[in-house]
């Protein structure tokens, strides 16, 4: 069985390192409970996957605790999602979800930065698609302009 410590990454977000005391994440999927009356079974509508959140407790230690939390808090503050290296997940885009808090140990020369991230995603747009109803009715009005000319052209009536 391999060692734990052998397949741990080192965490980093925007390319600022730090060590990570805890961790969690959120799984699941959105949905939206509908209820009706004078109906026991409630009917649950599957809206897709849920978010994913990311939890870290980050520390940095050393003579320069403070200097290495100012520079994690100061990529908290850029703007736009960032590359977090998760050590138990890898490389994934986020986007830092709540402020960034930072406690201060003098005595144990640290510093502790608790993280909530949520997944980046990216930016799509719903895309336009031709109605086939709507395409059929056009069709079908331009068929009956047509027909209505064609008969006009063709039947003559005199007297």
């Amino acid at each position: 069985m391999a060692n734990l410590a052998d397949t741990l990454r080192n965490a980093s977000f925007r390319g600022v390192p730090f060590f990570v005391e805890q961790a969690d994440r959120t799984a699941g999927r959105r949905t939206q409970t509908h209820e009706y009356p004078q109906r026991d079974d409630p009917y649950v509508e599957d809206l897709g996957r849920a978010r994913r959140e990311f939890n870290l407790t980050a520390f940095v230690v050393g003579a320069d605790y403070v200097a290495a939390a100012d520079r994690l808090l100061e990529a908290c503050e850029l703007a736009g999602s960032g590359t977090l290296v998760h050590p138990w997940l890898g490389s994934m885009e986020v986007t830092l979800q709540t402020p960034a808090r930072a406690s201060y140990s003098k005595a144990l020369g640290q510093a502790t930065i608790d993280l909530s991230f949520i997944e980046a995603g990216k930016l799509v747009f719903p895309a336009a698609v031709a109605s086939t109803q709507k395409q059929v009715a056009l069709a079908a009005d331009k068929l009956s302009v047509s027909a209505a000319d064609d008969f006009t052209k063709t039947y003559k009536i005199n007297g």
